[in-house]
């Protein structure tokens, strides 16, 4: 059962800070990756699962925040920050975690040669374009309404900003003539697959985990 009514409303600007940071560090990585940072298969699997993490992190951490009480967000520790950064939302019901950076269900479009002399860093950039898009247009709009979206529309925004940052990782390798080969199946799965992401402490929780030092499904007589 879904508690949404014990979120903290009031804790708008908190998600409008946290998605906004996101699409920044997403238009940053974008750029980078269109100057060239990628030169080999040591630059794929090194520093890039970095910045995608700090990414996701942003993401996570901005959701979290609507399920605190106003104490528990001024009080804080590093540690709970690092905890919620490190929890994702299952938005879709099916996200899956993985170590496997290749690890996509009956996919089967890359070069043959791809990952050890090539990197589709076009479509890389593009989607983490569209995933600024869509977060810098969530802050805008809970910066200027200073309201929170109906619960759905919020849930939905997260999605399809997750679905652009994994559709970005898993495009590396597919050539963009074979990109509109992929099915809607396959779509799908890549955008709910993550990989587990430097530091690999990731777990997937309910949308309405709760990071506070109280339950409040307790305190509310919610069962």
């Amino acid at each position: 059962m879904m508690h949404e009514d014990l979120i903290n409303p009031e804790h708008y600007h908190l998600v409008s800070f946290g998605v906004n940071e996101a699409g920044i560090h997403a238009q940053q990585l974008a750029s980078e990756l269109q100057s060239g940072c990628v030169k080999d298969h040591a630059d794929i699997y090194g520093g890039l699962p970095v910045s995608y993490a700090h990414i996701l992190d942003h993401i996570c951490h901005s959701w979290h925040q609507l399920w605190l009480t106003d104490g528990e967000y001024e009080t804080q520790s590093d540690d709970l920050f690092s905890e919620m950064c490190d929890a994702v939302p299952n938005w879709t019901g099916h996200i899956y975690l993985t170590d496997n950076s290749d690890d996509l269900p009956d996919l089967d479009l890359r070069d043959p040669g791809g990952p050890d002399y090539w990197c589709n860093i076009t479509a890389m950039a593009d989607h983490l374009i569209r995933c600024r898009v869509l977060a810098s247009s969530l802050s805008h709009q809970l910066a200027s309404t200073r309201v929170l979206p109906p619960f759905g529309h919020l849930v939905n925004l997260y999605v399809r900003c997750l679905a652009e940052l994994c559709w970005s990782w898993h495009v590396k390798f597919i050539p963009t003539h074979r990109i509109d080969e992929l099915t809607a199946d396959q779509k799908t799965a890549m955008g709910q697959t993550i990989l587990d992401w430097p530091p690999k402490q990731r777990r997937v929780v309910p949308l309405d985990f709760h990071f506070g030092t109280f339950d409040p499904y307790q305190q509310s007589g919610v069962p």
